[in-house]
């Protein structure tokens, strides 16, 4: 299911919620609430179409559109949940099987989540040739399972085990030959399974929030393999990883401050995307990065206190957690094909200026939690000339002192 962007997404709120009135627009004193009930729909077309008609009224209220922004807020239990479950059930053959038997079934899923734990842990063979998707929730210390389990999974492309706690991963999810997507985020497992080795079609393994140890990541010698992340540094071995050449999104949680990072860049020459955590509590070297010249997205998070070299063809640059002491927009700027760019709690300084030329090509700006900044100034007629979408969290000081052009920008991509 195609997900829409922060425009088609209110565009389709809006037409459901008005659908007999007002042309579509939405009041001034709702659209704060508005905004708050299209954030919770993830830019899901049913959920947002589900939201809207929770919202239809004769004469619209502020009053009707808080209840159903809390009701939403509550999920399980309310009118749009349940509307939900069944749209979803109706148009994505969705289902839900839970322990204590309160399980929405269907005769031919396709998508299925799993609520278990260790003790109640009931499976069948029956029912699962035709699902695309399996999400576990709970707690499932040992869910091995006989190998027919696993291979009543013809199908099954995504398997979705975060925050579900793991003592290891099943070695009988190898028969799953055509998996694609292996999410194991925060399982608590303590080693990859060498069953990695006959995943071949697997093409993302999410590990972030684990404390594995990778001995080997090149043992699962798959060449579909293009996304891998958060691996520790000190949990795998340099060359083992650059052997894995057709990654192009890799996270890094940096554990040494040995690490050859210049190597690593070098290596990985389809690399796309790189995600660099720890950086403050292990310093390394960033200046190999502005010779990345395929990496087009790059999230650095840590007390960086200046701002590397940047790779030249950046469209995507995220920086999290640092103590930048200089304005870093007058280097940003510059980036000729950058469209996004969020800081968050990375500047300590007190202003920010945009030049007239600045930010050619900007679509995004996201500003949250920058404590000191109190006014951005952007150079008249000129600055940020595509910006579509402008964020402000927890920038206190800034709401007051947003200059004159900022505060014109803001109000033109509200309309």
């Amino acid at each position: 299911m195609k997900l829409l962007d922060s425009k088609e997404s209110w565009k389709l709120l809006m037409k459901k919620a008005f659908i007999d009135n007002n042309e579509g627009k939405c009041p001034e004193d709702l659209y704060d609430i508005g905004r708050d009930v299209l954030r919770k729909r993830d830019g899901l077309p049913l959920a947002i179409f589900v939201g809207g008609g929770l919202l239809v009224d004769r004469i619209p209220s502020k009053s009707k559109w808080e209840n159903v922004s809390k009701k939403i807020n509550s999920h399980l239990g309310t009118r749009e949940s349940s509307l939900s479950i069944r749209k979803a059930k109706e148009e994505i053959s969705f289902e839900i099987r839970r322990e204590d038997g309160n399980s929405q079934s269907l005769d031919k899923p396709r998508h299925r989540a799993v609520y278990c734990s260790t003790e109640t842990f009931i499976y069948s063979a029956g029912k699962n040739k035709y699902l695309r998707s399996l999400f576990f929730h709970g707690s499932g210390n040992d869910i091995d399972v006989k190998p027919s389990y696993w291979k009543s999974f013809e199908l099954l492309k995504i398997l979705n085990f975060e925050d579900f706690i793991l003592n290891e991963l099943p070695y009988t999810i190898g028969e799953l030959t055509g998996l694609r997507y292996l999410r194991l985020r925060n399982t608590k497992i303590l080693e990859p399974p060498r069953l990695l080795g006959r995943l071949k079609n697997l093409e993302v393994l999410d590990v972030a929030k684990n404390y594995i140890y990778v001995r080997n990541v090149s043992a699962c010698k798959n060449r579909n393999l293009h996304t891998l992340s958060y691996i520790r540094t000190d949990h795998f071995v340099l060359k083992h990883l650059t052997q894995l050449a057709s990654l192009r999104t890799l996270g890094i949680d940096l554990r040494s401050s040995d690490f050859e990072f210049s190597t690593l860049c070098s290596s990985l020459k389809n690399l796309v995307c790189l995600k660099v955590r720890n950086i403050d509590m292990y310093p390394t070297s960033m200046d190999v990065l502005d010779t990345m010249c395929n990496r087009t997205k790059l999230k650095l998070e840590g007390k960086l206190t200046k701002l590397p070299d940047l790779p030249p063809n950046l469209s995507y640059l995220t920086l999290v957690h640092g103590e930048l002491l200089h304005d870093p927009m007058p280097v940003l700027e510059k980036l000729p094909k950058l469209l996004g760019l969020k800081l968050d709690y990375a500047y300590k300084g007190q202003k920010m200026e945009v030049s007239k030329k600045g930010f050619p090509r900007l679509k995004v700006l996201i500003l949250r939690e920058m404590w000191y900044l109190e006014t951005i100034q952007v150079g008249k007629g000129g600055g940020m000339p595509e910006l579509k979408g402008l964020e402000i969290y927890a920038c206190f000081r800034l709401m007051e002192g947003l200059s004159k052009e900022m505060r014109l920008i803001t109000i033109l991509l509200e309309e």
